[in-house]
């Protein structure tokens, strides 16, 4: 099944990761994947004789029926049925991975890899569970090696670039087991478990800019923006990856990475707050730069993704209720400046809470709240009653950095790759959904 036909099927979610559920089961909490091979693995086991020493790797324990080794993977299986096209696509995608995220791009190498082969285990039994990563425990490991489950049979359900997205999906999951311990208080684990999600499904871009197998995935955040930042609500925390592609293109390539790396000390620490201290801007306002981003279409690969759903022609007086950073998008046609009544709202492409923006013409206007449960109203004035703070137009920084008033126009193209031809999720239907998203109101953020 071709990615244009996934996306034609209404209430279709291909993209089914376990790991957040792996998540929430190895601190305790919820109900691990109904999955038996999941406690214990069923090929490691401590090995006989000396660690080998690097660069030579080794098979951590013993290998399955049937095994391949890559540079850096033991890729196994046990059922006769596994193709050897699922077999091949997914050594390579791993290899594809680990050069980018590891060689390239400086990321920490999962645990184990120096010295052994990364697990990976083609399973036909996982059902509709696309694929999961978890960790193994033992004496030799005792902080845990990652294992990686995948699901050979979608590749020929969802094809090649799904397939290659998933594997690296996967592969980006064993790398944040090394970088962040999961250490979560909080009763709502979606505050933690979404960012993972996210990254994960942005890590398929980092991987391979050419492979499009992961941007139908922004309907699931495009088509529910008004839900709280880390909402599971029809796969949200999947679509929430067009987040992150934001962050590297206006904070520069490796911010995802650095991101992480400054989570690694800081376990517990909630996602939003990592980023506003990384990056030294609050992160109401780093929301309010990505939304603007995200609804007037102006990311690299906003041809490749759903537009934000929108609430309908912006008038005056117009109103709304919001959950913590979930935005409302509306449009307008005209050059006026837009005030909310309080700043418990941020408005796309302001530098604060509160503060009015000026549309300078045909516009999508979002607005984000900062906190659950907030209500809004906003009121339209002309330009020449624009208060001194909005520049004289309404713009920030941000705005004034683009020499033609937009990031890349209606082709969403800005390093000059050719990917302005392909059709948007929106355009192939409705039901499309996959992956994640991250911020907080400074003042009122968690952790």
């Amino acid at each position: 099944m071709s990615l244009l036909l996934l996306a034609l099927l209404p209430g279709v979610h291909a993209f089914e990761c376990g790991t957040s559920g792996q998540l929430d089961a190895l601190r305790g909490a919820g109900t691990p994947l109904d999955h038996a091979r999941l406690e214990p693995p069923p090929f490691v086991h401590p090995p006989t004789g000396s660690t080998p020493p690097p660069p030579d790797r080794a098979i951590y324990g013993t290998p399955a029926t049937w095994h391949v080794e890559t540079e850096h993977f033991t890729v196994n299986w046990w059922d006769s049925s596994v193709s050897d096209a699922a077999v091949q696509a997914a050594a390579e995608a791993l290899e594809v991975g680990w050069d980018a995220f590891v060689e390239e791009q400086g990321w920490e190498p999962p645990a184990s890899s120096d010295a052994y082969y990364i697990w990976v285990y083609l399973d036909a039994d996982l059902g509709s569970t696309t694929g999961y990563t978890t960790e193994y425990w033992d004496s030799t490991f005792p902080d845990g090696i990652p294992l990686i489950y995948i699901n050979p049979n979608t590749l020929d359900d969802f094809g090649p670039d799904f397939y290659h997205a998933l594997t690296v999906h996967e592969l980006m999951h064993a790398i944040q087991f090394g970088m962040r311990p999961y250490d979560w208080d909080s009763d709502d684990s979606n505050q933690e478990n979404w960012y993972w999600e996210a990254s994960a499904t942005h890590a398929s871009e980092l991987a391979d800019p050419t492979v499009d197998g992961h941007q139908y995935t922004s309907a699931w955040y495009a088509e529910r923006p008004e839900v709280r930042y880390d909402s599971y609500e029809g796969s949200h925390q999947y679509g929430m990856f067009v987040l992150n592609a934001w962050l590297e293109d206006t904070h520069g390539s490796g911010t995802m990475r650095d991101i992480w790396r400054a989570s690694s000390a800081q376990p517990g620490v909630s996602w939003p707050k990592i980023m506003e201290d990384h990056i030294g801007t609050d992160a109401e306002v780093l929301w309010a730069g990505f939304s603007d981003a995200y609804g007037n279409e102006t990311l690299p690969e906003s041809a490749l993704y759903t537009p934000g759903q929108r609430q309908g022609d912006l008038t005056d007086g117009a109103t709304g209720t919001l959950d913590e950073l979930g935005t409302h998008y509306w449009t307008i046609d005209a050059d006026l400046v837009v005030t909310p009544d309080s700043d418990d709202v941020i408005l796309g492409g302001a530098d604060a809470a509160g503060a009015p923006v000026r549309t300078g013409g045909a516009k999508v206007v979002s607005v984000t709240a900062l906190s659950d449960r907030t209500s809004y109203a906003l009121t339209l004035s002309e330009p020449s009653d624009a208060p001194d703070d909005t520049g004289g137009d309404g713009s920030t920084s941000e705005d004034d950095d683009d020499t033609d008033g937009a990031s890349a126009g209606s082709s969403g193209v800005t390093d000059g790759t050719d990917k302005s031809g392909c059709t948007t999720a929106s355009a192939m239907g409705s039901g499309v959904v996959w992956l994640a998203l991250v911020a907080a109101g400074s003042r009122r953020r968690r952790g």
